[in-house]
């Protein structure tokens, strides 16, 4: 009953209801109507009804009366039977209970047993309560109830998001992760039954798994026989040249109408769209068909045979190919349809797979790639592997398969050129090997067209920006930015800029260019820096908002590359606003993806976010975990995402008892980054030092290296450390208000702590107590918490509701889920769901976690 307590409701209100004869529960296959119908019969029974449950069948649905044979209606000839059914019916209704008559699927009643039951419900024998599939036919005198008004249809759609991931979570034991959540809801639109076989068949498949508590899939999703069988059953009478058409749609969708035609009649494509099967929208000048629903395709492409399916995809391409293509999505189809069928053009696949690429199926592009390269090894078909090989987390083989071809003297210098710089990419973002990725570029021939001389150059400023010369990357990106600046170029000047202390200035110039040329490539730098630039700028409200839409956007799409980069993006969000638990979790989902394709630095990268998120909530067990990762993965060269895990040491060393030694490591490190020009890491970082009491030091440092900062946070960044080592409360306080204000409480929070230490150390203690509860009003943490970090363990579990304090601790004690649900009055998937919910807050993955985080503390229901 996931998502049907409307319905439910709007059922039971009918009911009740004196004007009304008759409710119909109507929806396509598979959306729940006899679930809901069932559910409707119990709640019915709990408001006081006599109900009578009937079961229509096509089997029976010619013998007459059949229906009615359990309550008299199995002896003497038709009008007896009928006459004894209608006795019966008002001797139950003068029993002094309304009587409901539920029938499912109404549709199948013969003739006499509709007859029957509308003439009960007219003189209010009976009140009706029927489901019905809304593509098919309902006996005439049914509808005439509805038509009139007596009757009561409710539609029943498929399943929320929301709902649909409840159905999954709840048939898997366990929450599930957001892609496969994603991947769910595009193969099955919600549709409540296809879930069902849908999780019931990846699990016997072995293609899902549990991972520290949430599932996950490593392969495609596979559907059950069972549901194969529901749609062969829907689909057996159709006539060949509709199947044909129906085949073709699943092969195809979305695909124009006058396609489908060449292929098959005009007459079986509206007849598929009259039963219900097939959808038509216009789009512009074009018919577009697809299937009614995911649930049919799944069936169909499931038992077509396989030399139709080859002939009606040859059929497809050549019809394609003969009215002249020239959209992207139909290069696509025409290079898949062909790669299937066996038939040959390595060009056009090789074209296709970069398309592939740029829709973010990794899959289909590499299948492209590898065709199109085992078939003509030429430049192009090797870029296209190389590139989704790359993608694939498979980065030396990517540098192998271009050191092949430059070695190939049939390779042109244009060609050569291309491929060097795709492996100076490949050598600086897939393996950390700026040395070898600058030697590639290097060798980019001086006489390539004005294009490629400044990919190569802005690629060149890039690795100096990631390398953490940032004054370097500056210097070099701002010549190659004019009229029509390519997009590596603006990348590395947006990003330069906002790393030296002008985020204002990198935002102007990036939504300049997104409004002049539109958005580059997500696979690009250029989002990343422009939200380096916008949070830097002060603008963490709008960036929350956009980076959650991008995440939407990139879990419907099933890019797992662009999930993993925009949860890191997410992390420091998390941080900005103050909310430290959940800034954990988000790098943990960060390193999962980045694991999950192959991008082992993205893991890195992901645990240095994590372990400064746990310093500043001072959580040693997250900290502690962080760092011993790090320690196992190797380093990699790109210091301007290093930074976060050695601001996370510094901290983690300060909780260790260590001061000396995190002031010192933070001072060295600002120092180190204001001479490369990296300003805003630095003054992070300065931040921090101020924050372990090396307030002087730090301001002095900032204001002798970098006096001119833009934007809205950068000068009150400086404001703050003024303050700070001018020991001003009274600025102290304003700055924390602003700060909270613009959205950036993690600051606000920090100035808070500040003015807290500043008062201690005069003597004013009563006073200083006030701040440490802004501080902790602000960070969300327990402000009873008489700990002397800011979010110390207590703190974390502060965040949890009365009743997930009361589940953590019943977990922490080794209680299973069924247990603790037996001990608060749960269902046991309403318990995995808070665990879920506690996790998420916590930043723990397993119940072992969760009680070493808990520690000795007795978390009761408090």
């Amino acid at each position: 009953m996931f998502g049907r307590e409307r319905e439910l409701e709007q059922v039971r209100s009918a009911l009740a209801t004196r004007d009304i004869v008759g409710v119909l529960l109507a929806g396509l296959m598979g959306t729940g109507k006899s679930t809901l119908l069932d559910r409707a019969v119990v709640a019915a029974v709990q408001d006081g009804n006599d109900v009578i449950r009937l079961h229509a069948s096509k089997a029976t649905s010619t013998i007459p009366l059949f229906v009615f044979a359990e309550i008299g209606g199995d002896a003497g000839n038709d009008t007896q039977r009928y006459q004894a059914v209608r006795d019966e019916l008002r001797a139950r209704r003068n029993g002094g209970r309304p009587v409901v008559l539920a029938v499912d699927d109404i549709q199948e009643l013969d003739d006499a047993s509709a007859a029957l039951a509308v003439h009960i419900a007219r003189e209010r024998t009976v009140t009706l309560l029927g489901s019905v599939r809304s593509s098919e036919p309902i006996p005439e005198p049914i509808a005439a109830l509805w038509s009139q008004g007596l009757a009561q249809r409710i539609e029943i759609s498929n399943l929320h998001r929301g709902d649909a991931a409840e159905v999954a979570a709840d048939l898997l034991g366990g929450p599930v992760d957001p892609e496969l959540e994603g991947e769910i809801w595009r193969r099955t639109a919600g549709n409540p039954l296809h879930v069902r076989e849908l999780v019931l068949g990846s699990m016997a498949a072995g293609v899902v798994h549990e991972v520290d508590g949430v599932w996950t899939r490593t392969d495609r999703l596979v559907a059950t026989d069972a549901l194969i069988d529901l749609v062969k059953i829907r689909v057996a009478d159709l006539s060949p040249d509709e199947q044909r058409a129906l085949c073709a749609v699943a092969l195809a969708e979305p695909v124009s109408a006058s396609l489908v035609e060449q292929v098959a009649s005009r007459d079986a494509l509206i007849a598929l769209e009259e039963a219900g099967l097939v959808r038509v929208r216009a789009d512009r000048r074009r018919l577009l068909v697809r299937l009614a629903h995911p649930i049919y395709g799944e069936a169909v492409r499931s038992f077509i045979s396989q030399l139709r399916v080859r002939q009606l995809r040859l059929d497809l391409a050549s019809a394609v190919r003969g009215s002249g293509s020239r959209r992207r999505d139909d290069l696509i189809q025409v290079a898949h349809w062909r790669l299937d069928s066996g038939d040959p053009d390595p060009d056009l696949f090789a074209i296709a797979a970069f398309e592939a690429i740029r829709r973010h199926d990794f899959d289909l592009a590499a299948e492209l790639a590898e065709a199109a390269h085992s078939m003509q090894p030429d430049g192009r078909a090797t870029r296209a592997l190389a590139m989704t090989r790359h993608l694939a987390g498979r980065h030396e083989g990517a540098v192998a398969v271009l050191a092949n071809a430059l070695a190939d003297p049939a390779t042109d210098e244009l060609e050569a050129s291309r491929l060097q710089l795709l492996r100076g990419l490949v050598l600086a973002r897939g393996l950390g090997d700026y040395e070898g990725a600058t030697r590639a570029l290097q060798a980019v021939h001086a006489d390539n067209s004005e294009r490629v001389q400044k990919r190569t150059a802005a690629m060149m400023a890039l690795i100096s920006l990631l390398q953490g010369d940032a004054a370097q990357g500056l210097a070099a990106a701002t010549p190659l930015v004019g009229d029509l600046p390519e997009p590596e170029a603006v990348s590395a000047r947006v990003g330069s800029l906002a790393v030296s202390g002008l985020p204002g200035a990198a935002l102007a110039e990036a939504d300049a260019f997104i409004a002049a040329h539109g958005e580059p490539d997500s696979r690009s730098l250029f989002p990343d820096f422009r939200w380096v630039a916008l949070i830097d700028a002060g603008g963490v409200v709008q960036m929350d908002l956009e980076v959650a839409a991008a995440w939407a956007r990139a879990v419907d799409d099933g890019d797992r590359h662009r999930q993993a980069r925009l949860a890191f993006a997410t992390g420091h969000v998390r941080i900005e606003r103050g909310q430290l638990v959940e800034a954990i979790a988000w790098f943990e989902r960060a390193a999962g993806l980045s694991r999950s394709v192959g991008e082992r630095f993205g893991v890195r990268w992901a645990r240095c976010g994590q372990l400064l998120a746990a310093g500043l909530a001072a959580d040693l067990v997250i900290a502690r975990a962080a760092v011993a990762e790090l320690d196992r993965v190797p380093g990699h060269p790109a210091e301007l995402f290093e930074i976060y895990g050695i601001r996370g040491r510094a901290l983690l060393t300060a909780l260790e008892g260590r001061s000396d030694e995190a002031r010192s490591t933070l001072l060295d490190l600002a120092e180190r980054l204001l001479a490369m020009g990296c300003v805003t890491h630095a003054v992070r970082a300065l931040i921090d030092a101020a924050r372990l009491g090396a307030a002087t030091e730090a301001n002095a440092l900032l204001r002798l290296a970098a006096p001119g900062l833009d934007g809205e946070l950068m000068p009150r960044c400086a404001s703050l450390l003024a303050a700070a080592a001018s020991a001003d409360v009274g600025q102290l306080a304003a700055l924390s208000a602003e700060l909270e204000a613009m959205g950036h409480v993690g600051l606000a929070a920090t100035a808070a702590t500040i003015a807290h230490d500043v008062l201690m150390a005069v003597g004013r203690s009563g006073d200083a107590a006030e701040w440490s509860l802004t501080a902790r009003r602000l960070l969300g943490t327990d402000a009873n918490d008489t700990t002397d970090s800011v979010v110390g363990t207590s703190g974390v579990v502060s965040l949890l509701t009365r009743r997930e304090r009361e589940i953590a601790h019943l977990v922490s004690q080794g209680l299973t889920s069924k247990e603790v649900a037996e001990n608060c009055f749960l269902s046991v998937r309403t318990v995995d769901n808070h665990l879920s919910r506690i996790y998420d807050k916590l930043g723990v993955r397993s119940r072992g976690e969760l009680t070493t985080s808990l520690g000795p503390l007795m978390i009761g229901a408090g």
